[in-house]
């Protein structure tokens, strides 16, 4: 991994950049990282009362496009475009994204969990472990996409 960093953003609240090289992409990266994190708060369903079991605790990462229509995912996804990915990271749309962030750095997600706790966002921070190569078809990193975009976009 190499560290990049900007002589500008020396301020004790940002986290030096970590890049993987030149590889981009996610099917090469999950050989040597096989975990990817996810910064979440948990949901915790209502058990009703033919509710079976507590699953409160088990993770569940739908993006906010899905959750009104949960078996919505469950196909295989259409390639993701650079639109895809400006929506994703503009706070104001991300509601309409069929994306779920996750990142390749353990420090890094232990820097966001602990950002949000305090800064009054999120009490109930909790950082997620997944086996990238269980989500490998249908996962792709943001910045493929933007080399694979047109060039007007």
């Amino acid at each position: 991994m190499t560290q990049a960093t900007s002589p500008t953003s020396t301020s004790d609240s940002s986290l030096p950049q970590y890049g993987f090289g030149a590889e981009i992409a996610f099917d090469a990266l999950i050989d040597t990282n096989p975990f990817l994190f996810r910064v979440y708060t948990p949901k915790h369903p209502t058990l009703t009362s033919d509710s079976s079991s507590d699953d409160s605790h088990t993770p569940h990462f739908l993006a906010q496009q899905f959750e009104n229509d949960p078996l919505a995912p469950s196909s295989k996804p259409s390639p993701a475009t650079y639109t895809d990915v400006a929506h994703h990271m503009d706070w104001t749309t991300k509601s309409t994204s069929p994306f779920v962030s996750t990142s390749f750095s353990f420090a890094w997600a232990l820097w966001e969990a602990v950002r949000r706790y305090h800064g009054n966002m999120k009490h109930d921070v909790e950082i997620a472990v997944i086996d990238a190569r269980l989500v490998a078809d249908r996962a792709v990193t943001a910045v493929e996409l933007l080399r694979n975009s047109k060039a007007k976009e």
